[in-house]
């Protein structure tokens, strides 16, 4: 299991799950092949995800009109939810794994068990990355528990649009995919939860102890977001070269980053100061460390083709919260500054 922890602004930050595979395991030897239910359960999504391009594919027709408004209310959906989403649902096997795993006892097959955490080490301090984590895992559990009691609630009050001919029962369908949505996020979440909590209680002095949870600082997406940084288009990041180390760090720096390696008083961190441009220091405010354009860079550097519809949402939903809270704030100089006129 491998996260991905990617800042998408100084102050907000993208949790998501790879898919490393999407095909279950064979069964073992012997094992009596799945039931009916299970093979009808293991087959709605790729049912539902072919009848649903069918449906995009469509000129026109209330099919079409579906998919486009539809598509229109999942762009609504936080990112938070989506992310949380990506990982998988806590089970019963699965907390029993990761209890052995932070209880030492794990057998010599139990590797890959653990959680690979993979971050820009430049843009995120390490030892930020777990308080982060639990902040993700526990912030919204609140509102997805709360939110799908309210999804099972109402669910059979949309009864009475089955009685519309042709037309499928589109408000059933979207309340019942809002509540499964809140279901999966919840049990993520505290998948999530139980990691953090595990590494937690690992002794940081011990060298024996297993790590539930492996930190990743990866010099790729340090790289990656140093040229989304100094570039303003997808195709000048793509023509220009690598950012070096001392670039990276610069960029880093400039937006709160703890650089590694440079010396902020070395004469070679000044020299690349001043060489590299970026939009700007952080000074306190909110500043976007993201571009929606590098959502199809890092999938592509990544090989995740998936990752790149989750980064242009957060980083769509982050820019327009940024922009509100600006607005916010002009409005509240403006009244403060009629007040005081009016004082004078």
């Amino acid at each position: 299991m491998r996260l991905f922890l990617l800042p998408i602004s100084t102050r907000r930050s993208l949790i998501y799950c790879e898919r490393r595979s999407v095909l279950s395991p064979p069964p073992p030897p012997g094992a009596p092949p799945p039931s009916f239910f299970r093979r009808q359960i293991d087959s709605v999504p790729s049912r539902i995800n072919k009848t649903w391009a069918e449906w995009e594919r469509a000129e026109k027709g209330w099919q079409k009109k579906l998919t486009v408004y539809a598509n229109q209310l999942f762009k609504r959906i936080p990112y938070e939810e989506w992310g949380l989403k990506s990982i998988p649902a806590l089970t019963a096997k699965r907390k029993e794994e990761l209890e052995k795993l932070a209880n030492g006892s794990a057998n010599a097959g139990g590797k890959g068990k653990g959680v690979e955490v993979v971050f820009p080490g430049r843009f995120m301090e390490k030892e930020k990355v777990l308080g982060t984590l639990e902040t993700l895992a526990t912030e919204r559990q609140g509102l997805h528990r709360s939110r799908l009691y309210w999804s099972v609630a109402i669910a059979p009050l949309t009864a009475p649009f089955t009685i519309v001919p042709v037309i499928p029962n589109i408000p059933f369908f979207y309340v019942a995919y809002r509540g499964w949505s809140h279901w999966k996020a919840l049990r993520g979440s505290q998948h999530l939860q139980l990691i953090c909590k595990l590494q937690s209680q690992v002794p940081t002095s011990s060298k024996t102890a297993p790590a539930i949870l492996t930190l990743e600082p990866s010099s790729t997406l340090d790289s990656l977001y140093a040229a989304g940084l100094i570039h303003p288009t997808r195709e000048k990041s793509r023509e220009g070269p690598e950012p070096s180390i001392e670039e990276v760090d610069a960029v880093a720096q400039g937006y709160g980053g703890k650089p590694e390696g440079v010396k902020e008083e070395g004469p070679l961190y000044a020299k690349k100061s001043k060489e590299v441009k970026v939009e700007g220091s952080v000074n306190g405010e909110e500043k976007m460390l993201l571009k929606r354009w590098n959502g199809k860079v890092l999938a592509e550097r990544f090989e995740m083709p998936e990752l790149e519809i989750e980064i242009e949402r957060a980083v769509e939903q982050v820019e327009k919260h940024i922009a509100e809270e600006g607005k916010k704030k002009e409005v509240e100089k403006k009244d403060d500054a009629e007040g005081k006129g009016k004082k004078d």
